[in-house]
């Protein structure tokens, strides 16, 4: 899913942006379009670190996810709800 961009109000040689605000909440989130000219105004070093920390924070969720179902596949396995197959079994299994 990908966002959507409005053609930029910008003066020519801006960077388009979007342009679409954050639903209104109790705590006035700011837009997508706010930060990214937010982050314009970063320096390069900052606005490099600034796209590094999501991308890890996204891979550190990811990384949290298949702990929890390594976890929940080995007490499940444990509990007696599942046996042991083998490979060629799971994938007959898994084209069926």
């Amino acid at each position: 899913m990908g966002i959507a961009r409005k053609k930029s109000t910008r003066s020519a040689g801006a960077k388009d942006s979007p342009r679409k605000r954050a639903p209104a909440n109790s705590q006035s989130q700011p837009s997508l379009s706010d930060v990214l000219d937010a982050a314009e105004q970063l320096d390069p070093e900052c606005q490099t670190e600034l796209i590094a920390i999501p991308k890890r924070r996204i891979a550190e969720r990811g990384k949290n996810r298949v702990i929890a179902d390594v976890k929940r596949a080995r007490r499940e396995f444990a509990d007696g709800r599942h046996e042991p197959m083998t490979a060629a079994e799971i994938v007959r299994e898994a084209l069926s």
